[in-house]
């Protein structure tokens, strides 16, 4: 059977970035490349599902996709995708919710089709009319049975995706003028408690550096200047990021704001810091995790706290704007970990911490972890359908060395330090401002 024409929803998201969504974008720019008819509603920019299903009318598709962009609050998702299916359209669901649960998404909804992992030739190839039994990647039923075909390979040449460019997207209703980059994926490191290494795979792919200032010169000659890097593992190779920049000089791609998110303290040295620093980037985020050598033994980080102090330092005295990710909870914490962490945060003039929650996801080491330990003290079927709030306050398992209400605590006490820390930085910056002014002012007489 083939889909000529698709219908694309982005379903509301609790903490949403208000950016156009990237993984939708993908999608949109690859059945645009196949020649295949789309249309797209992103419900986050105020829509109710009434607009949503007048739209879908409208348009007539033969087929309803719907991005799962987490597995957070899955089942109000569900009852979105069961609301389209009762109006009698084919509907498929992908995105990390698939390839977090899998088949059992298709036992918990009327969705038509599931797609695991990358999506883009997966659907491309269904909509095509490829016979279903030959499309990795594929979840679907068969004569009342769900059948899983095999994974499909991960995309090695990331230069054939073709970059979103978001045609049919409403990119004047969103506030923010950023776009999200994904200059590479995988990531070779085995830390426990992640995701991306089930999503993405441990093997580093990287789009060339030609590709990645092809998609930033296209925005930028339409007057964007803001881009945020959401790469699993940024600088794995440094010479593609010096390429990178180096080409954003050479096309004198000036005012630029660009962030590197998703960066390893022991990937930071000063030569490549101030290479990207000329090209633009003013921000970049680091797992930092703990501020305990044994805690980051524990979840197989393979970093040390001495190079999380290096790497901060180095990037406070290049006057870059640091963010530190930390995560409460992990095997072997106990309180004063905790603590140990709170003082590395503190000690330098950091931008932002982002404290999490830790959360053991289906698939990842920590997660068998706690569950043959019998740890859990929230059963995964309710926190995975926990909001944004209960996730970040609420710890789902316990230890004997770290109890339940000492991770409660702990959580509270890292948002106490996360706005103190944003509050100080704020202050400090507004005062080197009025500084700076009374400098010029004195100096102009």
């Amino acid at each position: 059977m083939r889909y000529k024409k698709v219908f694309l929803v982005m379903p509301r998201v609790e903490g949403f970035f208000d950016i156009p969504p990237l993984g939708l974008g993908y999608i949109a720019s690859m059945l645009d490349y196949k020649g295949i008819s789309y249309d797209v509603l992103d419900l986050n920019l105020g829509y109710s599902d009434i607009d949503l299903m007048q739209k879908i009318r409208k348009f007539s598709p033969d087929l309803v996709g719907v991005a799962g962009p987490t597995m957070l609050k899955h089942k109000l998702l569900y009852g979105l995708i069961n609301r389209i299916s009762k109006e009698g359209y084919d509907t498929v669901v992908g995105g990390p919710l698939v390839s977090t649960f899998y088949s059992r998404v298709l036992e918990d909804c009327d969705v038509t089709y599931a797609v695991k992992f990358e999506g883009e030739h997966t659907l491309s190839e269904l909509c095509e009319g490829k016979p279903v039994e030959d499309i990795r990647g594929l979840i679907y039923r068969k004569n009342g049975k769900i059948i899983e075909n095999e994974d499909r390979d991960r995309q090695q040449n990331l230069d054939e995706i073709p970059f979103p460019k978001y045609k049919g997207f409403e990119l004047q209703k969103y506030s923010r003028k950023a776009f999200a980059i994904v200059s590479s994926k995988g990531c070779p490191y085995n830390c426990n408690f992640c995701q991306y290494k089930i999503l993405s795979g441990n093997k580093f792919r990287a789009r060339s550096a030609e590709n990645v200032i092809e998609e930033l010169h296209y925005w930028y000659n339409k007057g964007y200047r803001s881009f945020e890097f959401y790469d699993d593992n940024l600088l794995v190779d440094k010479a593609r990021i010096y390429k990178i920049c180096d080409l954003i000089t050479e096309l004198k791609l000036t005012g630029m704001l660009l962030i590197a998110g998703y960066v390893r303290v022991d990937h930071v040295d000063e030569a490549i810091i101030k290479q990207m620093k000329r090209a633009g980037f003013v921000q970049i985020s680091m797992g930092a995790e703990s501020g305990s050598d044994r805690v980051l033994r524990s979840m197989n980080k393979g970093q040390t706290v001495a190079q999380i102090k290096k790497a901060v330092k180095l990037l406070c005295d290049l006057r870059l704007k640091v963010v530190l990710d930390i995560t409460i909870g992990h095997p072997t914490e106990t309180m004063p970990d905790v603590w140990k962490t709170m003082k590395l945060a503190l000690r330098y003039p950091i931008y932002k911490i982002y404290s999490y929650n830790l959360i053991p996801i289906p698939g990842t080491e920590l997660y068998e972890w706690v569950k043959n330990n019998n740890y859990f003290v929230v059963p995964p079927e309710i926190y995975t359908n926990y909001g944004a709030e209960e996730i970040a306050a609420i710890p789902v398992f316990d230890t004997p060395e770290f109890t339940y209400e000492q991770r409660k605590n702990a959580l509270k006490l890292a948002k106490r330090i996360a706005f103190y820390i944003e509050f100080r930085y704020r202050i400090r910056s507004k005062f080197m401002c009025l500084f700076n002014f009374l400098c010029f002012y004195y100096f102009a007489k």
